[in-house]
């Protein structure tokens, strides 16, 4: 149930410097925070939301210590619709694999956010927002109050809140994946992994941490390809019908077989070439400029298309960089048998010791990965 509340003055933001009177000083008046923030996350809740439930009636019981949820329509005229503790949005993800009614939704089970569903809100163009939430032990605050400003300090909300919010919630939810250092990411791509989308949360977990202490990724080998066989052999029937992935789908289900059956060399050749094939269909099925290596790095990483926002759980920016540097790798033509790449696969120069279950591994991963971007940018409008 909804409350209705009066506001002695309406937010304007929080200030990002400190000044004397008659000093200007810069503001936010939207912006994100989380747990993860530490005592900046705890003053901004101690600012309008605290203002907020202090005004709620005592019948809504409601105190800091027991704040689930807090979701505030503020309008100009100084009142403000609350929800508190009962708002439960419903939430539109992209699934990782095929979902029943009444399934229960894991972590695990998510491939990207999309949008938290608003529309059964009525929130005004002019309206500011509010909104502090949980999702497990952790929290998020999200608050817009632009639209509640005058004169030329007024910011319209000039997008969809939805899909914001969807965004916010990814960034609690996998924080893992936000937090990761610049140091981090250089050691993963030097040990030529990436946190691929279809790998559990908690294996994702365990490959960071790994890659923060300097320790071998690979050591987690043998779970990676039981977990990845197991992905690929769910999805690969499923792109028949799939006007992009189609036509690469028997090489792919041939690579499958020879991957459970432990040939890694069979499995490392048809993949690595096949995987700029299937680059090169998607690039035609967008574009009609010339299929260069760098457009179609940015095009199979999703970074091109608007369906992929900068919190997208798939990484894209991070992605492309992994298929520049790791899958689209230049070799020495004095050491051509150094690394597995596609050039050194398509040239013929690896030796047969490099076509092993991390190369077979990762070029499914790849596969994987560059087959939800199709997918759901296929999907869009």
């Amino acid at each position: 149930m909804p409350y209705e509340v009066q506001l002695d003055h309406l937010p304007a933001g929080y200030a990002l410097q400190g000044g004397r009177a008659g000093d200007q000083v810069e503001f936010a008046f939207r912006g994100f925070t989380s747990f993860e923030d530490g005592e900046l996350f705890i003053s901004r809740l101690e600012g309008v939301p605290i203002d907020i439930i202090r005004r709620l009636p005592s019948s809504a019981r409601a105190k800091p210590s027991i704040t689930d949820n807090l979701f505030a329509i503020l309008r100009r005229d100084r009142t403000a619709t609350v929800y508190y503790n009962d708002f439960r949005p419903h939430v539109s993800v992209r699934a990782k694999g095929k979902v029943s009614k009444g399934d229960p939704v894991m972590l695990d089970n998510i491939l990207d956010m999309d949008r938290v569903i608003l529309e059964d809100f009525h929130i005004p163009e002019d309206a500011g927002v509010c909104y502090v939430f949980s999702l497990g032990w952790r929290k998020g605050y999200w608050f817009d109050f632009g639209p509640l400003l005058e004169g030329k300090d007024y910011r319209a909300r000039d997008y969809d809140l939805g899909i914001v919010i969807a965004e916010c919630y990814a960034r609690v939810w996998f924080q893992h994946l936000y937090s990761i250092s610049e140091a981090v990411w250089e050691e993963m791509l030097r040990q030529h992994w990436f946190p691929f989308a279809y790998l559990p949360t908690e294996r994702v977990k365990r490959m960071i941490g790994r890659a923060a202490e300097k320790l071998p990724i690979d050591d987690e080998l043998n779970e990676i390809h039981k977990e990845t066989l197991t992905a690929a052999r769910d999805r690969v029937p499923e792109w028949s019908s799939d006007p992009v992935l189609s036509s690469h789908v028997p090489f792919f289900r041939t690579a499958v077989e020879r991957f459970e059956a432990g040939d890694d060399i069979s499995a490392t050749s048809i993949l690595y070439p096949r995987l700029e094939g299937l680059m090169r269909s998607y690039h035609l099925s967008l574009r009609t400029d010339e299929p260069t290596q760098a457009k179609l790095i940015t095009v199979a990483s999703g970074e091109a298309h608007p369906v992929f926002r900068e919190f997208s759980l798939l990484l894209p920016a991070r992605f492309r960089r992994y298929l520049r540097d790791v899958y689209f790798a230049s070799f020495d033509p004095k050491k051509p048998g150094a690394t597995i790449s596609r050039h050194t696969v398509s040239h013929g120069v690896p030796p047969a010791e490099l076509f092993d279950r991390k190369a077979a591994t990762l070029g499914f991963l790849i596969l994987l990965q560059i087959s939800s971007v199709i997918r759901a940018t296929a999907k869009s409008p």
